[in-house]
């Protein structure tokens, strides 16, 4: 099917993948030889590859251990960090032993390369890449409809933080492909149907003030999954209903608004009313990032990491909202019909079908850290400033 010849190899036997849109394609190797290979002993020093967070927070020290650094030759080893990209004047991490300790006095993308080495042998380089949040810039939650935090770190329940009541909090079914992280957020990875018990009918706010904001902080784990698969931020909809009230969706490197009357994407493609109805904006990638989507009665506008990447004139109908739309979380709730026989057959059968489960073809994989609707329309200094304060400024 392809055939590549790399212009420039590698040189000393390094082996290599070559990688495209996230997927790693490896070629089947073929090694030829006049004598018998002998294996080598060669002197080796192996590094720990420890967990952290997406971000870390200007002032709060950010520790990685490293116990299981060794050396093959038996001599004792040491931690080098390298700065790769910091800020201007930030302070090297401090070594102490078989841990790096960081500790960010300015917001950014910090970058440092760690190494353990014997004096003679260098282990394989463990990169600690991840960007830095200034939490006093502070957050106004004071118009949150729904916030969820994701900071529980244990149990079954998501509890609605906002002011607003009733509190809408989200249920973790027990056979749930998912898990809490360490100090806070909600990784996803597979079928999940994070939903309220009742309706949330307390977003018909929004239809009175005209206005909205709905905010995320997640860390995608992939926008390339299989073809007749989407990811779903967040529904409001009617169980058993195929219509919607809102959604926030994904797609390969696109996310979008739909609003209500919009039909479902089908499988494998776009459906064309949604290219055209919907709010659809390119930048979506993987790993940590700020998604926001506001309407102000007419235009709806969406932010990436806290710069605007697009607006469009959409139509939500807020006057067409169903009261009784539950809130679902990671995926969404209803089946999705292929043509117009199923839509019908869905329409009769979907009270039954359904009950607490949805339809598992449009599970977000990733993590959570931050979700959030407001009955108000964010300005683009108030996006930025919720960006640079980090998913876990209050």
């Amino acid at each position: 099917m392809l055939t590549f010849t790399d212009p420039r190899p590698l040189d000393g036997g390094v082996p290599a993948v070559w990688t495209t849109d996230n997927g790693i394609a490896v070629a089947r190797a073929r090694l030829h030889f006049a004598n018998p290979p002998i294996p080598r002993a060669d002197p080796q020093v192996a590094l720990d590859s420890p967990w952290h967070p997406d971000w870390a927070e200007v002032g709060s020290p950010l520790t990685l251990a490293f116990p299981g650094a060794m050396a093959t030759s038996g001599k004792p080893v040491r931690l080098v960090v390298t700065p790769r990209a910091a800020p201007a004047g930030e302070a090297a991490p401090a070594v102490n032993g078989m841990a790096v300790t960081v500790t960010p006095n300015a917001a950014g993308e910090h970058w440092y390369r760690i190494q353990a080495t014997d004096g003679e042998t260098t282990s394989p380089s463990y990169h600690l890449s991840l960007p830095v949040f200034d939490p006093a810039l502070g957050r106004d939650d004071s118009r949150a409809v729904v916030l969820y935090r994701f900071d529980e770190g244990q149990g079954h329940v998501i509890h609605d933080r906002a002011a607003a009541t009733p509190a809408a909090d989200l249920r973790i079914p027990a056979d749930a492909a998912a898990q809490w992280l360490p100090g806070r957020g909600l990784a996803l990875r597979g079928v999940n149907h994070l939903r309220t018990a009742e309706k949330v009918d307390k977003l018909l706010a929004l239809a009175k003030s005209r206005a909205a904001t709905f905010e995320f902080w997640i860390a995608a784990d992939t926008i390339y999954p299989p073809s007749d698969w989407h990811g779903y931020l967040l529904t409001w909809e009617k169980p058993g209903d195929p219509a919607r009230n809102l959604a926030v969706a994904q797609i390969s490197s696109k996310v979008m608004l739909i609003p209500t009357g919009v039909p479902f994407i089908p499988r494998g493609r776009f459906h064309q009313d949604t290219l055209q109805s919907g709010a659809v904006f390119s930048g979506y990638r993987t790993g940590l990032q700020h998604i926001v989507f506001t309407w102000d009665g007419r235009l709806t506008r969406c932010y990436l990491n806290g710069a605007k990447v697009g607006e469009r004139a959409t139509p939500w109908k807020p006057d067409a909202w169903s009261p009784d739309a539950v809130l679902t979380l990671g995926n969404h709730l209803n089946p999705q019909p292929r043509n117009f026989d199923q839509y019908i057959y869905y329409l009769q059968v979907a009270p039954y079908i359904l009950k607490d489960q949805g339809t598992g073809e449009h599970a977000f994989l990733g993590a959570f850290y931050l979700a959030a609707i407001h009955d108000r329309c964010f300005t683009d200094a108030d996006v930025a400033r919720h960006y640079g304060a980090g998913p876990g400024a209050k």
